[in-house]
């Protein structure tokens, strides 16, 4: 006949609880958790400290806030893993403690180990965020879309508070149910943090798979050369946050299953591995010209995702291509203005020559106004500075206006 050795009950005594029933397979479901936690922890400790040490060998521009902000995120990541794994590699996530929920008398201080491990949590949650406000800022540098910049970035800030404070309030809860088992925790407070978290992700997310949209958009409307299907893939699956979007969801809707913790930290690591990609991606304007060098901005120099170069003319059309990094088609507007207004300067900066001409001058040009020669007077006229003609005695105006005709 079958049978499952799974099923094999297991009694045991607690004093003062009586008899207590578990089988097998709850055992080895605790043992699968435990590993699966070690290794997350594990992998997430190699992964962020190489990627600290490659990003502070590789990144030239050492200065920027993005980059002391990346280096912060991937140490506090780092450090949480650490407690994390020595928590459930201590006694406290021992099978006697989770069956039991008894601790030896010295190590009932152990505990603090998981508080300091959800303190950090809650520290790099904060500055991951941070780093979302941030870059949701660098993408809406450009002057058409400034006024999107406010809104998106104000948007990312109040996500981060609510985050913040959602995720504090549960650690607070948490901590007073390991000082006291009696402790009543609300049941909204496991779940609402991790939604809120969840959307912040996806906001992101959207914000920078927009920018790829953009980008394509734009370079074509520009006649740039466009991205290929493999780097668009690429942008997508590691400077658009999908993943770890997906992840997010998926911690919340398994959170009940026991894995929901588990991939809450799988989704916390990899957003802090993929962090300097997408401020690389954030910070690259969408009319570079430059293809195969988008990178090298935010590895060499100051970036910026608005434009390439400095602003020199209104009407210079290279300018105004780079300005217009989201809605290049802006561009002709602007010329059409900028070309207006030349022309209306032109205009008053004639009527205030001719407004800084003495009587005796406008005399002369009046009588001869039908004859040609006045028109080469004006020119020669025009190129005198209003200083200079100040400085000139009338009489001598009239002198060098007859020699020249």
């Amino acid at each position: 006949m079958d049978f499952d050795p799974k099923s094999i009950a297991l009694n045991y005594t607690i004093p003062f609880y009586g008899v207590q029933s578990i089988t097998f397979s709850q055992l080895d479901h605790h043992a699968n958790i435990m590993a699966n936690y070690s290794i997350t922890n594990g992998c997430s400790i190699t992964a962020c400290a190489f990627a600290l040490v490659l990003s502070f060998l590789v990144i030239k521009n050492k200065k920027t806030p993005i980059f002391v902000l990346n280096q912060i995120i991937l140490t506090v990541s780092i450090v949480k893993s650490a407690l994390f794994l020595g928590y459930q590699l201590g006694p406290l996530g021992s099978i006697t403690s989770t069956f039991t929920g008894m601790v030896a008398y010295d190590d009932r201080n152990l505990y603090k180990m998981s508080i300091a491990g959800n303190a950090m949590m809650i520290i790099l949650i904060f500055l991951i965020q941070l780093s979302f406000a941030y870059q949701t800022w660098i993408i809406f540098q450009s002057p058409e879309v400034k006024i999107y910049g406010y809104l998106t970035t104000f948007v990312a800030i109040l996500l981060m508070g609510t985050t913040f404070g959602l995720f504090v309030t549960r650690a607070v809860y948490t901590t007073r149910f390991y000082e006291s088992i009696d402790a009543e925790v609300p049941g909204w407070i496991s779940g609402l943090p991790q939604i809120v978290f969840s959307a912040s992700v996806n906001y992101m997310s959207l914000i920078l798979v927009l920018k790829l949209i953009f980008a394509i958009r734009t370079r074509r409307y520009l006649g740039l050369k466009q991205f290929s299907y493999y780097h668009i893939l690429t942008i997508m699956f590691t400077q658009t946050m999908l993943i770890p979007t997906v992840l997010a969801f998926s911690a919340y809707s398994s959170y009940s299953l026991d894995y929901g913790d588990l991939l809450n930290h799988l989704s916390l690591s990899l957003i802090a591995l993929l962090l300097p990609f997408t401020s690389i991606w954030s910070s690259l304007a969408n009319n570079s010209r430059n293809l195969s060098s988008n990178g090298l901005i935010y590895l060499t120099s100051t970036s910026s995702s608005s434009t390439d170069s400095t602003v020199t003319s209104p009407i210079d059309e290279k300018t105004l291509a780079d300005s217009y990094s989201f809605f290049p088609e802006k561009l002709l507007k602007f010329k059409t203005n900028g070309s207006a207004i030349s022309d209306q300067t032109k205009d008053s900066r004639s009527n205030s020559f001719m407004d800084s001409l003495p009587n005796e001058i406008l005399q002369i040009l009046k009588d001869e106004e039908n004859n040609l020669e006045s028109t080469t007077i004006c020119k020669h006229f025009s190129s005198v500075s209003k200083d200079t003609i100040d400085k000139l005695d009338s009489a001598v105006l009239v002198e060098q206006v007859f020699n020249h005709k």
